[in-house]
């Protein structure tokens, strides 16, 4: 995978990205990508951080990377000016790699796109917008879930058990199960870090 797409490839989610477009290729030659759902609508739990709203299940104790920033508007404009672009380039080199053509209506259509960035800051987050719209046409367990996350591969918890010598042997570490979402390892993994001898 590393090989394919080259740096960057984001987080550990790039390798369950990888994983379905792979199987996924088996079957069709175009797919609709979720890219820019997140950015737009304010799914990510740094945002809710910033918010001041509850963060999705699964990050309790979710700090804020350094240097994000913490007015609510500066964070948004991050996610879709400088996250989103790049994780854009990743769905289209994974993609790619595996003979898929990706659409990203949430990150091409400009109707959708002034609409939502035309709606005050506090509407962005928790993906307030496209639970409304959903409300009535889907069950509201489906609507209220708050436990819904990417592509969340366990690698952590692998790290921990099956995979950790060949982690602890290549970046010299083994990531902190409590902080699963902290990505250095991550990054250090894919750069091919070696523990110093």
């Amino acid at each position: 995978m590393v090989e394919a797409i080259g740096p960057p490839t984001e987080g550990p989610g790039t390798f369950g990205q990888w994983m379905v477009a792979k199987y996924v290729s088996q079957h069709v030659g175009t797919v609709l990508s979720g890219e820019g759902g997140d950015e737009l609508f304010g799914g990510y739990a740094r945002l809710h951080l910033v918010a001041g709203v509850p963060v999705p299940d699964g990050y309790e104790g979710y700090e804020l990377p350094s240097g994000y920033p913490l007015e609510l508007g500066e964070a948004l404009d991050f996610e879709w000016k400088v996250n989103l672009p790049a994780l854009l380039a990743v769905d289209e080199k994974v993609n790619a790699a595996n003979g898929l053509t990706a659409i990203a209506p949430m990150a091409s259509d400009p109707r959708l796109i002034n609409y939502v960035l035309g709606r005050p800051d506090r509407e962005r987050v928790g993906k307030v917008l496209i639970k409304e719209a959903m409300r009535g046409l889907l069950p509201d367990a489906i609507v209220d879930r708050t436990d819904k996350r990417g592509f969340p591969v366990p690698f952590v918890e692998w790290a921990q058990g099956p995979l950790r010598d060949f982690i602890g042997d290549r970046i010299g570490y083994i990531p902190d199960p409590e902080k699963p979402w902290d990505r250095k390892w991550w990054v250090d993994l894919c750069q091919g870090q070696t523990a110093m001898v």
